[in-house]
């Protein structure tokens, strides 16, 4: 995938709006874009939300010790209800986060 601050307007296609009543205050809907991969596949890139806590529990506990340092530069952190809520609870203010699905 190339630079993903540069997307061009045919990168632009979007997936259909969640329903703003499912939506944390402030969620800013413009930050959704779907992007096609090199290999051809399609990822969604949009703010996080408080329901992807699941997923990136097994996300973090799956991950090769490589990304593990990348992303919390250092060792595997324990993932307590805490981490999650920390990492995918956010104002999209002064805390901001993206998740690729």
């Amino acid at each position: 995938m190339k630079d993903l601050g540069s997307w061009s307007a045919h990168s632009r296609a979007r997936r259909p709006a969640q329903q703003t009543a499912d939506l944390p205050p402030g969620y800013p809907q413009e930050y959704r874009r779907l992007v096609t991969l090199h290999d051809g596949r399609s990822v969604l890139i949009r703010p996080v939300l408080p329901s992807d806590a699941p997923a990136l529990a097994e996300s973090i506990k799956s991950a090769d010790a490589d990304t593990i340092r990348r992303r919390f530069l250092g060792g595997h952190p324990r993932v307590t209800p805490a981490l999650l809520d920390f990492l995918t609870t956010v104002d999209y203010t002064s805390r901001f986060a993206v998740v690729a699905v």
